[in-house]
C-alpha cells in the first residue's frame, strides 16, 4: 500500500521542484544565447574580428552607456570586441568539443576492451587509468607543450587525452555489470558474435552514463582551454579563443575592464548553463536517483 507523504513535505518537494525547473530554464535559455552567438553573432556587428583601428582604440562598450561605435567596446588595437568574442565562442567551444568527443571515444573503447578480455590487458588499462587520475592534467598538458611545441592539432590532442580515464572506469563498471543482466545472457545464448553484444546491446544500456559523463567533462575541458590560452599556451594569434582574450586583457582590468570581464562572463555563464543541463539529465538518465534510492 502506498504511503501518503505529510503535507508540508509535499509542499517542499513541488517547492524544490519548481525552483529546479526556474533554474534548468534559465540554463537552458543561457546556452541559446551562446550558441546563436557563436552562429550568427557576426549578424549584430559590421566589423571582422581581425579588423584594426588604431584611432579607435579601447573604446568602452557601448552596451553600457559610454559614448562609442563598438558594442562591447575594442581592443588595445582598435578590435571589435564582439567580433572577436563571436569568432572566440566558436573556436573555444569547437575545440572543447572536439576534445570532449576523442576522449569519450578513446576511453568508452579502453573500457569495453578492459571488460571484454579482462585478466592482464583489463590489469594493464586500469593502471593507465590510475596513472591519468593521480597526475594533475594541467602539468601533463604543460610539458607536452613545452616539449612537442604549440600547434591547433596538438592542442586539440591535448584536450581529447583530459578525462579519458573517466569514460574508461565508467564504461568497464557498466559493461561488467550489463554482462551479468538476463537480456545479455539471451543475446549470448542465441549466438551473436561479442561485436554485436557490444555494439547494439550493451552500449546502447549504457549510453546514459556515458551521456551525462559527456556533459560534465564538456565544461572541465572549456576551463582548461581557457586557462592555457589565458597563459599564452594555447590558442595562438591570428586564431583567438575567450582565454587568449582574457589574457590579453588581464594588464588592463582598471582601464579596461571589459577586454577581460565580458569573456570571462561568457565563459562562467557557459560553464554553468552545461553543468545544470548535466546534472538534470544526471537526474533523468540513472534509474537508482530517479527512484530516490
Amino acid at each position: 500500500m502506498a504511503q501518503t507523504l505529510p503535507t508540508n513535505e509535499r509542499r517542499r518537494r513541488l517547492g524544490m521542484l519548481s525552483a529546479n525547473r526556474v533554474v534548468l530554464v534559465f540554463a537552458w535559455a543561457i546556452l541559446g544565447c551562446v550558441l546563436f552567438l557563436g552562429v550568427f553573432g557576426y549578424w549584430l556587428t559590421p566589423y571582422a574580428p581581425t579588423e584594426q583601428n588604431l584611432l579607435d582604440r579601447l573604446a568602452p562598450p557601448a552596451l553600457f552607456g559610454f559614448d562609442s561605435a563598438y558594442l562591447l567596446g575594442s581592443d588595445r588595437l582598435g578590435r571589435d570586441i564582439l567580433a572577436r568574442l563571436v569568432f572566440a565562442t566558436r573556436i573555444s567551444l569547437a575545440i572543447a568539443l572536439a576534445g570532449t568527443v576523442i576522449g569519450a571515444i578513446i576511453g568508452t573503447m579502453l573500457g569495453f576492451i578492459a571488460a571484454y578480455f579482462r585478466g592482464l590487458i583489463e590489469e594493464a588499462i586500469m593502471t593507465l587509468v590510475d596513472i591519468q587520475a593521480s597526475l594533475p592534467f594541467i602539468i601533463i598538458a604543460l610539458t607536452l607543450l613545452a616539449f612537442v611545441g604549440n600547434s591547433l592539432t596538438l592542442f586539440i590532442i591535448i584536450m581529447g587525452i583530459y578525462g579519458w580515464e573517466r569514460y574508461a572506469r565508467l564504461a568497464r563498471g557498466a559493461v561488467l555489470s550489463a554482462q551479468s543482466q538476463p537480456y545479455a545472457r539471451a543475446v549470448r545464448a542465441l549466438g551473436a558474435s561479442p561485436w554485436r553484444l557490444y555494439t547494439r546491446h550493451l552500449l546502447p544500456n549504457i549510453a546514459g552514463v556515458l551521456i551525462v559523463q559527456f556533459t560534465l567533462n564538456y565544461p572541465e575541458i572549456v576551463l582548461l582551454e581557457t586557462a592555457l590560452s589565458f597563459l599564452g599556451l594555447g590558442i595562438q594569434p591570428p586564431l583567438t579563443s575567450l582565454g587568449q582574450m582574457m589574457g590579453d586583457g588581464r594588464d588592463l582590468l582598471i582601464n579596461a575592464w571589459w577586454l577581460s570581464v565580458i569573456p570571462g562572463t561568457l565563459i562562467f555563464a557557459t560553464t554553468l548553463s552545461i553543468s545544470i543541463i548535466g546534472d538534470w539529465l544526471r537526474d533523468r538518465l540513472d534509474p537508482t536517483i530517479a527512484r530516490g534510492e
